[in-house]
């Protein structure tokens, strides 16, 4: 875009009152009507008579009205009339008080690096919000336009009535949703166009009970940091079954993992239910409730090493040499190697390989006492957990 003075705009198409109008004049016009309010630059587009791009610098009334604003722009610019121009409206460095989205012919409303107490939005208008932005409370209604927001903070969203369709795109990207005593509210919303959530962190676990969502819906490497309120549990309850009744299992099970932590956190140690605390904890630790796909062969890896020097140490890898002969060719050259680290490798990564190992099982290679048998039957049944749990964790990954 290349600057222009409001003198370049043509007169006599859009009438102007003096021919000698330029920007300072434009800057003493807005701090008159609107104090602290710094008019950075006025740009115009690629068509000069078609689209403005207003630059606001610094901050701004504690209650801001867009509407006020376009009238008097307008009013003062009387040649942009509403059907005749696209006004693009960047606010930057700024504190906001109340800014009400309340009217005006205008293209976007963008936010950088603005604190904000609240936003509301009365008037369908796409709206930006972004680097490093913090915004306190987000309002929505029955009439927004899209909302689009990348790098910033949103402590609350809140809703005019109880039940709004949102017809336009909702998009956020690096975004903090919530903080602890914060609310984010999507209750009995019908989202009938994208709803999505890309790197996003949930400190606040949101509310979505009554809500409708499109297939165009998306949470992609999103963290859920909410798992010790009270309610937090049926929040991601409820987020998990919305997404399996769109058969986006992939992303249910995100909310299925947060669901289940935060009820580990919700179960005391010394109460009845101490065993599903013990077992989640379990679960927790071998593959991250299904989030981590790498954690269960690391932990394969660490028992069958550990249970090769136990082995080792006891000598419980024995070759029982009256039925060698008729052992497998594999079993032959182990038992007749002088080492006895080797033989105890190859008995532990049998084990570690869990029902797969008994294929390779065989009477002449194995413990030889009952102390010794007790061992690795405990190593055969951790392993056997561990590899359940990994393929059921790539079933679902993958739906399998």
């Amino acid at each position: 875009m290349s600057n222009i003075s409001i003198s370049q705009i043509e007169s006599e198409k859009y009438p102007i009152q003096t021919n000698s109008i330029d920007e300072s004049d434009l800057k003493n016009f807005i701090n008159n009507h609107f104090a602290n309010l710094n008019l950075e630059s006025l740009k115009a587009g690629p068509n000069e008579k078609k689209s403005f791009e207003i630059l606001i610098r610094g901050d701004l009334p504690v209650n801001f009205s867009l509407r006020q604003f376009y009238v008097h722009f307008t009013n003062f610019i009387s040649g942009l009339a509403q059907r005749e121009r696209d006004f693009e409206v960047k606010f930057q460095d700024g504190n906001i008080g109340f800014f009400h989205l309340d009217g005006g012919a205008f293209k976007k409303i963008s936010f950088s690096n603005c604190v904000i107490r609240k936003l509301e939005s009365s008037y369908h208008i796409p709206i930006s919000i972004g680097n490093g932005s913090v915004l306190e409370e987000l309002r929505i209604n029955s009439a927004p336009g899209q909302v689009n927001l990348s790098d910033c903070q949103i402590k609350n969203i809140r809703k005019h009535t109880d039940k709004i369709d949102y017809k336009s795109p909702f998009k956020c990207f690096n975004v903090a949703f919530g903080e602890a005593r914060g609310e984010v509210d999507f209750s009995s919303v019908h989202f009938d166009n994208e709803l999505i959530f890309e790197k996003c962190l949930f400190k606040r676990a949101p509310l979505f009970s009554g809500t409708l969502i499109s297939f165009e819906t998306l949470f992609k490497d999103c963290k859920f940091a909410d798992v010790e309120n009270r309610d937090s549990v049926e929040r991601w309850s409820t987020l998990k079954h919305l997404l399996q009744e769109k058969n986006f299992d992939a992303q249910a099970q995100e909310f299925h993992a947060a669901e289940v932590e935060s009820k580990r956190k919700r179960i005391k140690f010394f109460s009845r239910s101490c065993w599903e605390k013990v077992s989640s904890i379990v679960l927790f630790l071998i593959s991250d409730y299904g989030r981590n796909s790498l954690l269960s062969p690391v932990w394969l890896f660490i028992l069958g090493t550990l249970c090769s020097c136990l082995y080792y140490y006891l000598g419980v890898a024995q070759c029982n040499m009256a039925s060698l002969d008729d052992g497998a060719l594999w079993l032959q050259a182990v038992c007749r190697c002088d080492g006895d680290l080797y033989k105890s490798v190859i008995y532990s990564g049998l084990q570690s390989l869990g029902p797969l190992g008994i294929i390779y099982s065989d009477t002449a290679f194995g413990p030889a006492t009952v102390g010794h048998k007790l061992i690795s039957f405990i190593h055969f049944l951790l392993a056997s957990i561990i590899w359940f749990i990994w393929i059921f964790q790539t079933r679902a990954k993958f739906k399998l």
